[in-house]
Formats: structure tokens, sequence, C-alpha cells
């Protein structure tokens, strides 16, 4: 189904919604069985036969991202996940998206792996794919926003009702941040904190979750970034801070992200400090 012309997936979707889901429940124990039990969490994600995967999630993140894959294939080169099937459930609080596999393992099990060549091409890799990210325009009047125009669904920022924002300057999202930890006791933190917050900052848009676990390499190179939910449009330093977001100790990995991006290590130290008050992990 992944290598399918678009007039032949047009037509797979005039099949009734309900005979699709159908088919999906059907081989959803057939891929467990194969492949093993996928990930739950913010969503559900279930490797499927014929290099499909199923994503099981809140409507409202799966829209999202089904948007950010759309405008990663209108706007770039990159190897990115293909939306073949979005089926929203009775309700409509919660959707299945069936998108096509990419090749490759994830890049915490890969990296360790490699040798140095390797690991400098990743870099040159990693630099180019992000350069290609930020070139995606962005078409709404907000500056910071999610990939329909809206309110970001970052998990670093969303509120209780799944997204916070848009918003028309960086300094609002810089009030957000600081709301969300405050009070910051120590006067140190406060002025590090201050001090990124004074400086001016670009927006583009950003993958905004680029972990070990959603960046696949194959055959000792970067192959493709998975799920990209948490997209939208972010200041230049977001796609850095959140690659080390739940990245606390790992050293080979911080210092990759610090060759990609040696520019933020001042941004990322404000970052440290707000974790400490605010990330679940």
């Amino acid at each position: 189904m992944p290598q399918l012309p678009s007039m032949i997936l047009q037509l797979y979707h005039l099949i009734p919604q309900r005979l699709r889901r159908l088919f999906y429940r059907l081989l959803l124990p057939i891929g467990e069985y194969l492949y093993g039990r996928g990930t739950y969490g913010v969503c559900n994600v279930q490797q499927l036969p014929f290099n499909l995967y199923l994503k099981r999630a809140s409507s409202s993140r799966l829209q999202h991202e089904a948007r950010a894959l759309e405008l990663v294939a209108k706007h770039t080169t990159l190897n990115a996940p293909r939306v073949l099937d979005f089926i929203e459930l009775p309700g409509g609080r919660i959707s299945w998206m069936l998108t096509s596999r990419l090749k490759g393992d994830i890049a915490g099990k890969c990296l360790p792996l490699m040798n140095t060549d390797q690991l400098k091409q990743f870099v040159i890799d990693f630099r180019n794919y992000v350069e290609q990210i930020r070139s995606i325009p962005n078409p709404y009047p907000h500056l910071i926003c999610s990939p329909l125009g809206g309110g970001c669904q970052d998990v670093r920022i969303d509120n209780d009702n799944g997204s916070t924002g848009p918003y028309d300057k960086i300094a609002d999202l810089n009030k957000r941040l600081v709301a969300m930890c405050s009070p910051i006791p120590d006067a140190a933190d406060r002025d590090v904190i201050a001090d990124v917050h004074s400086r001016s900052y670009r927006v583009f848009f950003a993958h905004a979750d680029l972990n070990p676990a959603n960046v696949l390499v194959h055959n000792g190179r970067l192959s493709g970034f998975v799920d990209w939910e948490f997209a939208g449009w972010y200041p230049e330093y977001w796609e850095y801070t959140k690659a080390c977001y739940i990245v606390f100790k790992w050293q080979l990995w911080l210092e990759t992200m610090e060759k990609i991006f040696p520019e933020y290590r001042y941004e990322l130290k404000a970052e440290r400090i707000f974790q400490a008050y605010t990330c679940p992990f």
C-alpha cells in the first residue's frame, strides 16, 4: 500500500470507513504477533504488515501530525512517513492514522555502533534535514503556532486542554514558559532566563521532538524522522532544546546534538533550569 499511486489510494478511500477500520482491527493482532506490541502513551503506535504503521490517539494530535507531514511532503525532499488513511472514530475524540513505514532503526540503538566517519556524516545529514524543515513557510497570521495555525500541542508547553497559544510574539511564549514554573527561587537562574528571553530569535518550522526514538538510521546513515505530532513554528533554538528534553545523561547524544546546534548552548542552560521545575520525566 505505501507505494500505491495517488489514484489507487483515492479509490481505496471509497471503501466505507467502517470496513477499512475492520481491516485495520484484523491487522493489529497480526502486527503484534509479527513485530511485538507497539508503544503506548500519548499515541498508541503499532507496526502492521505491508510496511505500515497505525497510530491511535486524540483526533487533535493526529490532525496536527497529518498536516505537518503534508507540509513536509510539499516543501522538502525529506524521508518522512506518508499518511495513507485517517479515520475519526465515532464521537470525534479519537482517530486512527495509517502511515507508511520508514526504513531504519532508532538512533538510540544505532548511534553507539557508528564509527567516527559515520557520526560525522550523521551530523551533516541531520543539519540538512533541519535546514529543509526550517524552510517550510508559515501561511498563518500567528508567529508561533501549530501546523494548522492554532495552538501549539508540544508536551513541553501545552496545558490541560492539550494546547497553548497560538502566539503573535516570542515574548508571549516566554511568559508562558515562566508562568509554568514560577516562582524561581534562585537569583542566578532567574538571570539566565531573563538574559535568554531578552534576545532576538528567528522563528522556524520545527519537528520539536527529535529525541533518540524519533530519529531513524539505516545502514549507518540518517534515514528519516518520525512522530511529528508536536511540530509547529517555534523560536529557532526550540529544535535543539527539545532534542535534549528527555535526554539528561546520554553524553553521545548530547554531544552530537551540540555539534548540530552549536549556537544554542546558553538556551539549553535556560531550558535545563525550566526543566528542573516542569519536566515530568
